[in-house]
Formats: structure tokens, C-alpha cells, sequence
């Protein structure tokens, strides 16, 4: 996406990235507790 958004878009795409990486601890922390 040009215009100079690159700082943000990459912002953006860390905080998904990092939203994902704590559903997924979740997930896992879930299985964890389940055995």
C-alpha cells in the first residue's frame, strides 16, 4: 500500500501477529489445563 503508510500497516500487522500469538498461548495454556 503505498503513500507512507508503512509504518502503520506494519504496526498493524504486529499487533495481529501478536493477538494471534496470545490466542494461541491460550489455546494451548486450555489443553494444558484439560489433561
Amino acid at each position: 500500500m503505498p503513500g507512507g503508510n508503512t509504518a502503520y500497516e506494519q504496526a498493524q500487522a504486529d499487533a495481529r501477529k501478536k493477538a494471534a500469538d496470545r490466542r494461541n498461548q491460550a489455546r494451548v495454556q486450555a489443553q494444558e489445563n484439560s489433561r
